[in-house]
């Protein structure tokens, strides 16, 4: 049996702990990420989540990997869970992100944060764009004999809408507002990965991962897997 005294415990214990403070052991946290985690209700989680991260990881020593899976959703969900994201790299911490299969939309938005951004060969990339659809039954109704109020207080409250009437000065307005999400949305991606050309790939265009590291929207053409 081999046994160690008090005095060689002590003095390999105060061994270690110097080393400890001058060669900090690197950690790497993996978190998954879906679209259901951003859009029902996820969002504190996401937060709790980067609390817990900038608390807990060693700025500059340690790295954070998501692995990201994510059509898009809506802008205020995606906008948010960017910006916790953000804190991150804020903190000095190293933040890789990894697609297997899609990051699209506003899940590119996320994905765009990331210092290095890995993508599948096959996975869906990009779609930097907004939409937005309404459903109208005005005239429907008006044929029917239905009539419907729709009180509102401010010239441009609810521009379209289910049964009211839709103008063509109410649908420029929102054709604006549109316009405008999406110009924030090119102002993030560019913010973020400088060296693409926002006006080339801000088009609402999805390529596959082997064309998208073309395009300087990816910087890493691998699985999650082979990547951990």
């Amino acid at each position: 049996e081999n046994t160690i005294n008090g005095q060689e415990l002590s003095e390999n214990a105060s061994k270690s702990e110097g080393e400890t403070k001058s060669t900090a052991r690197p950690t790497v946290f993996v978190l998954e990420l879906s679209a259901q985690d951003v859009m029902i209700g996820m969002g504190s989680y996401i937060s709790d989540a980067v609390n817990f991260l900038c608390d807990t990881a060693q700025p500059t020593i340690d790295e954070v990997v998501i692995i990201l899976t994510s059509p898009g959703g809506g802008v205020g969900e995606y906008g948010l869970a960017a910006a916790n994201l953000e804190r991150l790299k804020s903190a000095g911490i190293h933040l890789t992100i990894c697609v297997d299969t899609v990051a699209a939309s506003g899940g590119y938005m996320i994905a765009s944060v990331a210092n290095h951004l890995v993508a599948a060969p096959f996975s869906l990339i990009g779609s930097i764009g907004v939409m937005g659809t309404t459903l109208n039954i005005h005239k429907a109704l008006k044929k029917l004999g239905i009539e419907n109020y729709l009180l509102t207080a401010g010239k441009y409250k609810a521009p379209v809408g289910l049964t009211n009437e839709i103008t063509k000065e109410s649908l420029e307005k929102y054709q604006l507002m549109i316009n405008d999400v999406q110009a924030a949305f090119k102002a993030h991606i560019e913010k973020h990965r400088p060296s693409l050309d926002i006006e080339s790939v801000g088009t609402g265009e999805v390529w596959l991962g082997l064309h998208a590291i073309e395009y300087k929207l990816v910087d890493e053409i691998c699985t999650s897997s082979q990547f951990l």
